[in-house]
Parts: C-alpha cells; sequence; structure tokens
C-alpha cells in the first residue's frame, strides 16, 4: 500500500520538477545513477569491476517522437558501446536497452525498432559487448518479445527480460528457455488487470519461483534481477538442485541497492551484476527506487513538499 502511495506522488509533474531542480533529488540521483555521461559510467563499471561485480549500462534517453529522433536515440546506444569499449573495459559487459527509445511506439514502430536495435546489437558485438532488451508497459511485450525472437538467430547473446507480473510469463520462460536464450527474470511493475497480471505480491512472488524452476531446468542462461533475499535464496536453491554450473546464470541488482546481498552472493561466488544507468533523463530511474524503498526514502518526497 505504501508503495503504490509514493509511486502515486511521484507521478505528479509538481513533485518531479521538485526533485529534478533540488539538492535532495540530485544527492538521490547520484546514489542510483552513475552520472549524465558515458565517461561516468565507464568509471563506474571499472569501479565495479574492481569489487568483483558485472555490469550492464543502461543509457538514459527520451521515448522519440518522431522516427528521426529514434534514429538519433540508436546512435547514442553505439556511441555508448563503443565508449565502454574503448574505456579499459574488460569484463563480460552488457548492455540494457529500452524499445521506446528506439521507437517502439511510433507508427510502424515494431519495424523501426528492430532495424534501429539491429545496428545497435551490431555495434555491441564488434565490442564484445551483450544486449539484453529491457521489458516495459504491457502491452510493449508481445512487440518486444516478436524482435527478440527475430534477432535471435543474428545476435545469438542478445537477450530478454520476463515480468513475473505477468500472466503470460509462464508460457514465454518456457519458450525462450527451451531456445537456450540470455533470459533475466524480474517481478515486473504492479498491475490492476487480472486478464494480464497477478494482482498480489504473493502471486507474483509464486510465479517468480515457477519461472525460474522453468528456466534453471532448461538451456536458458538465467539472470536472476530481484533484490528480495527469500527469493535470491530460493534461485540459489533451484540452481543447486537443477546442477547449474555458476558460469550458466547470475544475479542482478540495481546500482545503490543491496549491497549486503550482492557481497554475500560475491561471497558465495556468484555472478552479480550491477544495472547502471547514465545520462540526463535520470528522473524515472529515482522515482522508481524511491517507490521500491518507500519506507526508507519516501520521507524525502515529504520534505521537499514540506518546503513549498
Amino acid at each position: 500500500m505504501l508503495r503504490k502511495i509514493v509511486q502515486s506522488v511521484l507521478t505528479n509533474t509538481r513533485v518531479q520538477s521538485l526533485v529534478e531542480s533540488s539538492a535532495i533529488g540530485e544527492a538521490t540521483a547520484a546514489k542510483f545513477v552513475a552520472g549524465s555521461h558515458v565517461n561516468d559510467a565507464v568509471d563506474t563499471v571499472i569501479a565495479l569491476g574492481a569489487e568483483g561485480l558485472l555490469a550492464t549500462v543502461e543509457r538514459l534517453l527520451e521515448v522519440p517522437q518522431d522516427e528521426s529522433q529514434s534514429r538519433t536515440n540508436t546512435l547514442s546506444y553505439i556511441d555508448c558501446t563503443r565508449a565502454l569499449s574503448g574505456g579499459a573495459v574488460t569484463q563480460d559487459l552488457d548492455v540494457t536497452v529500452q524499445l521506446t527509445t528506439l521507437g517502439l511506439g511510433l507508427p510502424n514502430g515494431e519495424l523501426i525498432a528492430t532495424e534501429n536495435l539491429i545496428k545497435v546489437c551490431q555495434s555491441a558485438s564488434e565490442s564484445g559487448i551483450s544486449v539484453t532488451i529491457g521489458m516495459e508497459h504491457p502491452s510493449d511485450v508481445p512487440a518486444t518479445l516478436r524482435i527478440a525472437h527475430a534477432l535471435g538467430e543474428m545476435f545469438p547473446t542478445i537477450g530478454i527480460t520476463l515480468q513475473s507480473s505477468l500472466l503470460r510469463s509462464e508460457q514465454d520462460a518456457a519458450v525462450f528457455g527451451a531456445s537456450g536464450a540470455r533470459v533475466r527474470l524480474c517481478k515486473g511493475q504492479f498491475a490492476d488487470d487480472p486478464d494480464i497480471a497477478h494482482l498480489s505480491k504473493n502471486e507474483i512472488d509464486k510465479a517468480f519461483v515457477r519461472e525460474m524452476r522453468t528456466l534453471f531446468q532448461s538451456g536458458a542462461y538465467v539472470m536472476i534481477a530481484t533484490h528480495d533475499p527469500r527469493l535470491l535464496q530460493i534461485g540459489q536453491a533451484l540452481a543447486l538442485r537443477s546442477g547449474r554450473a555458476k558460469a550458466t546464470f547470475e544475479f542482478q541488482m540495481y546500482l545503490g541497492v543491496g549491497i549486503n546481498e550482492q557481497q554475500r552472493l560475491l561471497g558465495l561466488q556468484h555472478r552479480v551484476r550491477i544495472h547502471v544507468p547514465f545520462g540526463n533523463d535520470w528522473y524515472p530511474v529515482v522515482a522508481d527506487r524511491l517507490a521500491r524503498q518507500p519506507k526508507s526514502l519516501g520521507p524525502a518526497v515529504g520534505a521537499l513538499l514540506r518546503r513549498k
């Protein structure tokens, strides 16, 4: 309930303006976002690597309003892969790409996003960097999965994100698992439509476990993206029970979140990858992190409102 209240507050345009223009907002952004420039991301990835942590880098971009802007965003992703390649980052590196930033929401968006993603994947492949497709609004899921299927043979290391909050994800986990794809599993956003989504945290968590089991029993490379200690422990147990070598799966967490769990998993010699966003459009990231930690960070929003 508290999380939904904080989410509602953070979608208010006045609150967004206050957060973006305040020292509190900037300090919060610094915790969860590497910085505004790709060099900040490179420095963060190098620092994480020194601790034994892997990274997936995401360029924060606005959703394009036309095809020309989608091409500009594509070039931004390509510049990112080139900078990472030339930035003394040698460890197993990944970039996260949101298809809406490549034009998925435009008229004829599926074709536009596919063409743009191919260019990003080609650049990443030349640099030895893998690409993982993020998953956004439920309405974007069918097209996103079609694109992932279409590019799977062309780029075998491409990854896809599945959300356990969606009813269809159990079948999708079976399909992508059977193909041997790289699959990131996260909880996703809470939804209010029982026709497409689980409505309670308990049901989302149960689905998460079922989908982990399916993926670990398949040929997929499994990426478990959660900070929930219970689900992390279940994931470890399922991987052990399925006879998985530690090189065939990993755990993923956000920058600045779940530090204790990161270190615990590292101590057990698991692969741990940190999501490293960078760019000027950082408010959605900060809003998401605030909403996910309402008890500890929600008061910061209240402090901003009381100042006005």
